[in-house]
């Protein structure tokens, strides 16, 4: 299958799914394609179809501050340090969350950054984008 740009493209004849590469397709057919995750996260509920990909999952930063918040490390053991009456709490400034990723979301966006988005409208600033136009939408609704 040509897909106009000049390279092959090789589908999947069950899902659909497309790949640049005949390798990359038959790995997808013998490995992922209708079967079951296999491979299990001690950290957290993820699971994978291929051991690689788990490996992958497990070098992110979310199982680096799980492990950091007393979530992590020693998988029998619920709770810890890190973790207040089912909060996950950074542990770098003690900020505290209900949702595992929004703590995620915090360590790689927030915590110990400077706000990079300004409000047009008046001094507030924001760490995130979504936060600035949550902020502009109600606070200068009528500005625009």
């Amino acid at each position: 299958m040509d897909a106009g740009d000049g390279q092959q493209k090789f589908p999947c004849p069950l899902c659909g799914q497309v790949y640049k590469h005949q390798s990359s397709l038959s790995k997808h057919r013998r490995y992922e394609c209708g079967i079951e995750p296999q491979f299990s996260c001690p950290y957290c509920v993820h699971r994978s179809k291929r051991k690689a990909h788990l490996q992958l999952h497990i070098q992110l930063p979310l199982p680096l501050w799980m492990v950091r918040a007393g979530l992590g490390g020693d998988p029998g053991s619920p709770g810890g340090p890190g973790q207040d009456a089912g909060r996950y709490v950074c542990a770098e400034c003690g900020n505290a969350y209900k949702h595992g990723q929004s703590l995620w979301k915090h360590r790689k966006f927030e915590c110990g950054k400077e706000p990079s988005f300004f409000c047009p409208h008046c001094p507030h600033q924001a760490k995130r984008k979504q936060h600035l136009e949550l902020h502009i939408h109600r606070k200068h609704r009528h500005a625009r």
